[in-house]
């Protein structure tokens, strides 16, 4: 033992022994497995029980070696990104990434502080602090306490152990050590209850309480009476600007109202960008409606990309809308399909234009537009069945619909479910059929020539079956309980009652129109099933040697996702497609008068073939779903587009008449 004790105070004499210090600490700011703190522990305890080191010069010397650790660490953050490395896009390493990433943006003093105790911890903020630009000056200012804080403690821990055991220089060793290692676990455990904490969900659903305050879309009348945004997120307060301004925000009319409830960084190539998913709510509307905004952060403002700059954010760097920025397209797709995404080359991608509820980006693999990415802008509790839908039908092997590619979901806090958290679909990836028409352009092109429209009409019918046929295969169905039946007719009555209101030309046509409903209440009806839910001829698309293709089976967007991803009845496909039939005749100026009417037929005689259920025997229930749309049509043009209002009238008087000559019949 008197032998081993020579042997340390001998090495801890040395002036060798601050240099070796010195290197341990630089590589343990990133290389986690360095054991700086052990050594420095160590040498405090032979400091105080056998006269050397000299504490004077081992504290700065781990200080100085931990600040430069540290500088290094960041300086790789800011040149190779987060997503160089494999490790760097393990899911542990991204959720870490993103928890550093939120934390830098709210308490950064405190963060970097207490990282430099934390292993790992440091490796993640630091990195993430030169990733996203953090301000070096501030940065270094930090890290240069906290640096200094860590080597006087680890000192401490060691040279009171010294001084306890001063004639027994190992035993003081050993259990400093040990002292340290325990202390070192209860502030990692405290610090994780303290994140615990912080990630409660509050009673306004923030993750932050200081961060639910809401984000106003004026800033400068904020700033100007000392409003509560001073105290805000920048990125926040340009977002809030921002998406007043776009197609797809939802209120119209008022002033958005924002708070931030998560905001995930996506591992990224470019080492110039940092790359988020940011989740808003917006509180000012009657109700609060979540909307997921990407960005990308940026040093650097070039003029191609100032159409879609959102704005000066947090530490004054350029926020731009993420679709339309490289770095973006490219960080989901491998998200969301990574076996996909490393097997192509994406060169590159853009913004699908004139889309209102949603943004897509097509992606070039290669230099061929090859797939479609559709990111879903205002999210809602549950599946989408735009996602779920597509994916069980491309999964069967289905080809009347796009090859199915990948798809991103997410959780975020809800106060209004049992658990506090909700959860849905952020955006899927499918196949892209670059050389397909759409099928309303395709329909009114036929009209407006002349040309007969039966083939593909019986065509898309057909199509239309085998979807309904596949569904019904691969998702689940069941029978239509009476409750299911007064839920359906109930809806009719209702619309129907809003429709008599607010369009007092319907009001001679509601008592035929109810007898029509009643005796399609006791038909009897089919099994209910999984349906696309809102189709119309723009919701099929005609691709070359490949025939008709359906897309969008987000159902009705005004509905709420538990209803649109319930079973339904197939025939209300049918009614939707009739309608855009009659609607692509009615904008047609000079169109043959049967053209629409012979559409129809051909469309209805190759779903009755294909699907085998006799129409005529279904009648009166196709006839009240189409009615039901016509009535939706009628309230509809006479809110938004009066001079359409005569389409759905005259489809509604159709109705009534050939349900009255079947009924003479």
């Amino acid at each position: 033992m008197d032998q081993l004790t020579d042997v340390a105070v001998a090495a801890a004499s040395s002036p060798w022994v601050y240099a070796i210090v010195f290197a341990l600490t630089v590589l343990d700011a990133f290389l986690v497995v360095v054991p700086s703190e052990t050594v420095i522990v160590a040498l405090g305890a032979l400091a105080l029980s056998s006269g050397s080191p000299q504490l004077g010069l081992l504290v700065p010397v781990a200080a100085a070696a931990a600040v430069l650790g540290d500088s290094l660490t960041y300086r790789l953050g800011r040149t190779v990104g987060l997503a160089r490395f494999g490790w760097m896009r393990s899911p542990k390493a991204v959720r870490v990434f993103a928890w550093a990433h939120r934390s830098l943006d709210r308490r950064a003093a405190a963060l970097l502080m207490t990282a430099r105790f934390v292993p790992f911890g440091r490796v993640a903020v630091n990195l993430v602090a030169g990733a996203t630009g953090f301000a070096y000056p501030r940065f270094l200012a930090l890290t240069s306490v906290a640096g200094l804080c860590w080597a006087v403690y680890n000192t401490v821990v060691g040279a009171v152990f010294g001084a306890w055991f001063a004639g027994s220089p190992l035993l003081a060793v050993g259990t400093s050590v040990v002292v340290a290692v325990a202390l070192g676990v209860a502030l990692d455990r405290a610090s994780a209850r303290l994140a615990s904490s912080r990630n409660r969900p509050t009673a306004s659903g923030s993750k932050n309480p200081s961060r639910s305050r809401p984000a106003r879309g004026t800033k400068d009348t904020d700033r100007q009476t000392g409003g509560s945004n001073q105290q805000m997120s920048t990125t926040l307060e340009c977002i809030a600007e921002w998406i007043s301004r776009q197609r797809w925000y939802a209120g119209k009319g008022h002033e958005p109202r924002l708070r931030e409830l998560s905001r995930e960084l996506i591992p990224s190539d470019d080492p110039n960008a940092t790359v988020s998913i940011v989740l808003v709510m917006d509180d000012e509307g009657h109700v609060p409606t979540l909307y997921q905004v990407p960005i990308v952060e940026r040093d650097e403002l070039q003029p191609a990309e100032r159409p879609f700059l959102i704005g000066r954010g947090d530490g004054g760097r350029y926020v731009f809308d993420g679709p339309h920025d490289p770095a973006y397209p490219v960080a989901l797709l491998r998200l969301l399909a990574p076996e996909f995404s490393a097997q192509v080359t994406v060169t590159g991608s853009r913004v699908l234009s004139g889309e209102q509820s949603n943004t897509s980006i097509i992606f070039d693999i290669d230099g061929v537009p090859s797939v479609i990415c559709k990111v879903f802008r205002a999210l809602h509790h549950g599946d989408n069945p735009d996602v779920t839908l597509q994916a069980a039908l491309s999964d069967a092997g289905s080809t009347a619909v796009p090859r199915f590619i990948g798809q991103l979901g997410s959780e975020w806090d809800d106060v209004g479910r049992p658990n506090g958290r909700a959860s849905g679909h952020l955006a899927f990836a499918q196949e892209f059929l670059a050389d397909s028409d759409d099928g309303w352009r395709v329909a009114l092109r036929f009209a407006s020539d002349g040309t007969d429209f039966t083939g593909l009409a019986r065509g898309l019918g057909e199509k239309t079956a085998e979807v309904h046929q596949t569904l019904a295969q691969v998702m689940p169905t069941n029978e239509a309980s009476e409750a299911d039946i007064e839920s359906f007719v109930d809806s009719w009555r209702s619309r129907l009652a809003l429709a008599a209101r607010e369009v007092p030309a319907l009001l001679e046509q509601v008592e035929a129109i109810e007898a029509i409903y009643e005796a399609a209440h006791t038909s009897a009806w089919p099994r209910l099933q999984r349906i696309h839910g809102d189709f119309h001829l723009g919701q099929a698309l005609l691709a070359p040697e490949r025939g008709w293709v359906l897309v969008d089976f987000e159902g009705e967007p005004l509905r709420p996702m538990d209803e649109r991803d319930r079973p339904d009845v197939a025939l209300r496909d049918v009614a939707g497609m009739l309608r855009s039939f009659e609607y692509a005749a009615a904008s047609t100026p000079g169109v043959a008068a049967d053209w629409a009417s012979e559409s129809r037929a051909a469309f209805l005689a190759g779903y009755a073939a294909t699907s085998g259920i006799d129409l005529d025997a279904v009648g009166s229930l196709l006839g009240a779903f189409e009615l039901d749309k016509a009535v939706y049509e009628a309230v509809y043009e006479a809110r938004n587009r009066p001079d359409w209002l005569a389409i759905p009238l005259r489809g509604i008087d159709q109705l009534v008449a050939a349900q009255g000559a079947r009924d003479r019949a």
